[in-house]
């Protein structure tokens, strides 16, 4: 699934101006260039989950009121997210996107020797750490 000079499936490598290519693509040029030097890549919009359609527009700077082009926005951004990226989108109400578990780390939790450790007290240090006059 490709078009012009991209490929959705490479969304996570996309550079800064291919979002802005993007942007063009589907039909907010004239706000395109607010994402020049914005620090909006790829990577962003494949893998952080806060970062939605709201926040692009947002540095797009589309006002509030202009519901046609964040409506554009939403439904570009949403079809971005499921043919381009592993987010997917949650069955709650609030429709948003999460990354799979696949992208989540598992700790396990730290037990309470490895907890002491982080005190600082001379008393939890290795004997090798310890100052001696």
């Amino acid at each position: 699934l490709s078009w012009g000079l991209f490929s959705f499936a490479d969304v996570l490598v996309w550079t800064n101006d291919q979002v802005i290519h993007w942007i063009q693509s589907i039909g907010l040029r004239e706000y395109a260039n607010n994402l020049v030097e914005s620090g909006v890549h790829g990577a962003l919009l494949a893998l952080d989950e806060n970062f939605d359609h709201n926040s692009l527009a947002l540095v797009l700077q589309i006002p509030t009121q202009n519901t046609q082009a964040r409506q554009v926005l939403e439904r570009e951004f949403n079809n971005l997210l499921a043919l381009g990226t592993d987010r997917r989108l949650d069955d709650g109400d609030d429709k948003t996107f999460r990354r799979t578990p696949s992208w989540r780390k598992r700790f396990r939790p730290r037990d309470v020797h490895s907890i002491n450790m982080l005190s600082g007290s001379a008393e939890t240090l290795p004997a090798g750490f310890r100052v001696t006059s």
